[in-house]
């Protein structure tokens, strides 16, 4: 770890801050109306958690637009990742997993079952609870929804040099990890 130098209030900033820093910069009035920003070395900047989020739902509207395109939405990609990777949840794990309501889960699976995505299946050690497989038909589709996310992240990698592709993963599970002390699941 690269050793500390000191912010204005005495906290330890190390040389991958300040990389983080250099590679998420932008100016306020590129994004955004003043009260946003804070003062960086004579102008303003966009407050990092205002930028995370703001970059958070650009990416995630980029794929709802690319996903539309063919007939499928960002909340079906996430439920049939998830119901590929962990065949046999049961629906409320599944709700858990994905990080919806039950009702709506069982909304979206109502309409997958429809679209012959998934087969509910009733638990031989419990017939209370449905477990969620997936069809050759998820799979084939998953497929192309992964192709869509990938252009997407090949975009992103496209605008960052390696270095700094790293240092912003880094940093960003960093603070991922500081708001969310949940470790990420793998994909």
């Amino acid at each position: 770890m690269a050793a500390p130098v000191c912010n204005t209030i005495g906290d330890p900033v190390y040389s991958y801050d300040i990389e983080l820093f250099d590679v998420i910069r932008f100016d306020l009035e590129r994004f955004g109306p003043i009260g946003l920003g804070c003062h960086d070395g004579g102008h303003m900047t966009m407050r990092l958690s205002h930028l995370v989020g703001r970059t958070a739902a650009a990416l995630r509207h980029q794929l709802e637009v690319r996903m539309a395109e063919h007939g499928a939405s960002f909340p079906e990609f996430l439920i049939l990742h998830v119901v590929v990777t962990q065949p046999g949840l049961s629906q409320r794990d599944l709700a858990d997993q994905v990080g919806v309501e039950r009702p709506t889960m069982s909304h979206h699976l109502d309409r997958l079952e429809t679209q012959g995505l998934v087969e509910r299946r009733r638990d031989p050690a419990d017939r209370r609870i449905l477990r969620i497989h997936p069809t050759a038909a998820a799979r084939r589709r998953l497929a192309k929804l992964d192709a869509i996310v990938e252009a997407l992240e090949q975009h992103l990698h496209d605008q960052l040099s390696e270095r700094e592709a790293k240092v912003l993963h880094r940093a960003l599970e960093r603070i991922a990890a500081s708001v969310d002390p949940t470790p990420p699941r793998p994909h």
